[in-house]
């Protein structure tokens, strides 16, 4: 999370360290072994044929905005924002903004 949202909003983290303790040791260690494993997947966002939308918190340090950018500009009908005073947990942090996204996303791509 944002240095912002940890100092502003400390429920957020207490919340989410909650979920976190909810889950059984051997589950989050297993998660973590396929995340540590799995593949990159660059090379096929370039053959993605619908509209996607990339967000990115500014302060995300999991998966840094430089980072996403190189991945959105693989993708050849894809919007990118990022969103100020968030880390990884933009939709948590600035719920206004990301929903705000999210909506205008889905109003231009209606069909």
């Amino acid at each position: 999370m944002s240095e912002n949202t940890l100092k502003e909003i400390p429920e957020i983290q207490n919340k989410l360290a909650a979920m976190i303790n909810e889950n059984a040791v051997e589950d989050i260690t297993r998660t973590l072994g396929a995340l540590a494993s799995r593949r990159d997947s660059n090379s096929y966002l370039s053959a993605f044929a619908f509209p996607v939308m990339v967000l990115v918190g500014v302060d995300d340090k999991i998966t840094n905005p430089a980072k996403v950018q190189i991945m959105a500009d693989k993708i050849k009908n894809s919007t990118f924002h990022i969103i100020e005073e968030a880390g990884h947990l933009s939709n948590l942090e600035q719920p206004i903004i990301f929903n705000q996204y999210i909506e205008t996303f889905l109003e231009k791509t209606k069909t």
